[in-house]
């Protein structure tokens, strides 16, 4: 098919930065086509989806083993749809467990194949940078350290900036959401993106709010639908009632605009509540394998991006066996400290500083429309 593109998101930040990148194409060329893999936005943006996120988001040894046969199906099929659309580029994004293997299978193919967003190889897995190097056309990186890690390759790359500049701009701009608070102090409560973080996370949220001053209210973000269901159903199921929690879908930015304080499960969602200056603490609980594998394999200091970026803990981080409810209780506290928030919010300048104000889907646009 002419003028098609494929395009690959594996989970809800993937479908975010994808939903953009294919909109600011299409304000380009409006003939190109979308097809690939990704979720509600990326097919509000215009993509033929083939198979949607919600059933990609894995999280855990068990899970990943558990649906090993449902991943090489769906590689298969994800060949088979390449090869009925003849796409002019394929665009990858993030996800790089499937990604890579998918890449691999089409560099036979002679079409260029673009990442957006590598694989994080400073953290964990260092080796699939030679997996980048040999199928890989081009790659746009989006933190700055990773240029280090990249130019020592015979290979295109580009620091594009980061996307969540560009996103959390548009929501300061705009962060007339509508989205109900009860009280005067407003916590907003990002339980994750995966079943299996949302299984371990939610019950720690609830019983903090049961327990924590009842000025305050809360309002759980969930990212989609199937997330959002899966919250309705634990609290329809749930022991007790509360009138201080609010559920939105969808709108996890312009609840964290709103927000004075945020607890956040997702690495990626600090770094978002930082560009949107939300004090926030990070939280992160899930099996005890998942933790064995994390402590074995993952080399890094800190889980959160802003901790990351700046070598330093700026948010808390409370992993695992941490996680009490009194002590969630006293760093929720610290938050709402102006001092200690205004010292927070001084490091989320820093880290404006240091991404830069790039466009990422802008700069990346214009340069895949050359090749379609």
């Amino acid at each position: 098919m002419n003028n098609c593109i494929f395009i690959v998101a594996g989970e809800v930040s993937g479908d975010m930065f994808g939903a953009n990148l294919v909109r600011k194409i299409l304000a380009i060329n409006s003939k190109i086509t979308f097809y690939g893999l990704g979720g509600d936005k990326m097919r509000q943006s215009g993509v033929g989806l083939i198979e949607h996120t919600d059933n990609l988001s894995v999280m855990g040894t068990f899970e990943v083993i558990r649906k090993v046969s449902f991943f090489k199906k769906l590689l298969k099929k994800t060949l088979n749809e390449i090869d009925k659309y003849n796409p002019k580029a394929i665009i990858l994004i993030d996800y790089p467990g499937f990604n890579l293997r998918l890449a691999k299978k089409m560099k036979k193919k002679s079409i260029p194949i673009y990442y957006y967003i590598p694989p994080k190889v400073w953290a964990w897995r260092k080796r699939r940078i030679n997996n980048i190097k040999k199928y890989i056309d081009e790659v746009f990186y989006i933190f700055p350290f990773e240029e280090e890690i990249y130019k020592k390759l015979n290979l295109k790359t580009e620091y594009v900036g980061n996307p969540l500049v560009e996103l959390t701009s548009k929501i300061n701009e705009e962060s007339d959401a509508n989205i109900f608070w009860s009280k005067s102090k407003k916590v907003a409560l990002l339980p994750g993106s995966r079943r299996q973080e949302v299984k371990y996370i939610l019950p720690i949220f609830l019983s903090l709010v049961d327990k924590y001053d009842k000025d305050a209210s809360f309002v759980i973000a969930a990212p989609n639908c199937f997330i959002m269901n899966q919250i309705q159903d634990y609290l329809n199921n749930y022991s007790k009632k509360f009138e201080n929690i609010s559920l939105v879908t969808g709108q996890t930015l312009s609840v964290l605009k709103q927000a004075d304080a945020a607890i956040i499960t997702s690495g990626t969602a600090t770094l978002e509540s930082a560009l949107l200056d939300t004090p926030h603490l990070l939280i992160y609980k899930g099996s005890w394998l998942t933790s064995f594998f994390a402590k074995v394999f993952v080399n890094l200091k800190y889980y959160g991006l802003v901790n990351l970026l700046l070598g330093r803990e700026v948010s808390i981080e409370l992993i695992q066996n941490e996680i009490s409810i009194e002590r969630l209780i006293k760093e929720l506290d610290r938050l709402f400290d102006v001092r200690f928030a205004d010292k927070m919010k001084n490091d989320f300048q820093l880290i404006k500083h240091l991404l830069g104000s790039k466009n990422s889907s802008e700069v990346i646009a214009k340069k895949i429309i050359d090749v379609v």
